[in-house]
């Protein structure tokens, strides 16, 4: 398998060790695996150690369709089998070039760590589209995070909501 994963964060907390340790696994076992993240950042040092490819090309703001195109070519380039978006600011655009990189071929999965509620006004519409039309899958992790989302997000569809606790 291919899997390719997205993280933007500046520090090595909680979302990053889940993915430090997926990537690690997964790598073990075979997987081919690529992490898009922050250059020099805490996660990019940790799996870099590990012998996991990173690239730091990455998707950034929802309007920046500059970068949005260069993140669909690393995912058009790698074939992956599974992209993983833990970023919740780049979900939008990571989402479209995960689904048009893939060219509707294998899952775009968005990792929810926090207990959030679903934004209302314009950010909702745009994210609501996105989570439509270019998100197979959503894995969170407790139950609390679930029922916010169940409740916040009612659209979305309830077989596509997964709990890894």
């Amino acid at each position: 398998m291919k899997f390719f994963a997205h993280n933007d964060g500046r520090e090595l907390r909680g979302s990053e060790r889940q993915l430090h340790m997926l990537s690690v696994e997964l790598q073990r076992r075979g997987h081919d695996v690529l992490i898009s993240c922050r250059e020099s950042a805490p996660l990019d040092t940790a799996l870099r150690a590990r012998g996991i490819a990173t690239s730091h090309i990455r998707p950034r703001g929802e309007l920046d369709l500059v970068s949005a195109g260069r993140f669909e070519r690393v995912i058009s380039r790698f074939k992956p089998d599974c992209v993983l978006l833990t970023s919740w600011k780049r979900i939008v655009n990571g989402s479209f070039a995960a689904s048009y990189g893939r060219r509707h071929s294998g899952k775009t999965v968005v990792r929810l760590g926090i207990v959030r509620e679903f934004p209302r006004g314009w950010n909702g519409r745009i994210l609501r589209f996105a989570f439509t039309q270019y998100v197979d899958d959503l894995i969170v992790n407790s139950n609390d995070v679930a029922e916010t989302w169940r409740r916040t997000a009612a659209w979305f569809p309830g077989e596509k909501l997964h709990i890894i606790l």
